[in-house]
């Protein structure tokens, strides 16, 4: 059911970018916000590839075999579904559009990868692992999302579309994880 909510949210969303630019005013105002860009630059880092590969080594020292294969599912499937729809809604970046100084990124805009990668990764990390592990990357994936938005790389619809992504492949994970166990499928 979850699975098919975010489905239903993202196509809304994504309709609704393809037909709206609202977000210009919200972006001129992040644009003259004092955020520090450098601690910005080192968050958004944490939505990349060498640090879930690091946490997938680690579940594979810990002996969480399933867990490591599962969450490279999650990992790969955020990429495959954010860069397909990139590819079909083709939304430019908000520096394209706006005289802004911004962090350049590669790509369209529409969905954040960075967003959809950190939260599936990091709700499919808590749901295994617990509160403790749990906390501080839903924590992480938070803050990656809002330093997209801060470094002028993404609207924050982007990271909205981005984070149900990553909610549909928390979820693809979870299934994953549950048949490579012989678990009933949740």
């Amino acid at each position: 059911m979850l699975i098919i909510a975010a489905l239903i949210s993202l196509v809304i969303i994504t309709v609704l970018i393809k037909s709206y630019d609202g977000e210009a005013t919200i972006m001129a105002w992040v644009a003259g916000l004092r955020s520090p860009r450098k601690g910005m630059e080192l968050l958004t880092k944490y939505g990349r590839l060498p640090f879930w590969s690091l946490i997938t080594i680690i579940l594979i020292i810990m002996g969480q075999y399933r867990a490591a294969a599962s969450l490279v599912i999650v990992v790969a499937s955020s990429i495959l579904f954010g860069r397909t729809i990139k590819e079909l809604v083709r939304r430019p970046r908000p520096y394209e559009k706006l005289p802004l100084n911004a962090v350049r990124a590669s790509g369209s805009s529409y969905p954040s990868n960075h967003c959809s990668v950190v939260w599936g990764a990091a709700l499919f990390t808590a749901s295994l692992l617990g509160p403790l592990w749990g906390v501080p990357l839903i924590i992480e994936a938070g803050l990656v999302s809002i330093s997209r938005v801060l470094l002028l790389a993404h609207y924050p619809s982007d990271c909205i579309g981005g984070f149900l992504i990553g909610i549909i492949t928390w979820r693809l994970g979870l299934i994953a994880y549950h048949s490579l166990a012989g678990l009933p499928i949740i």
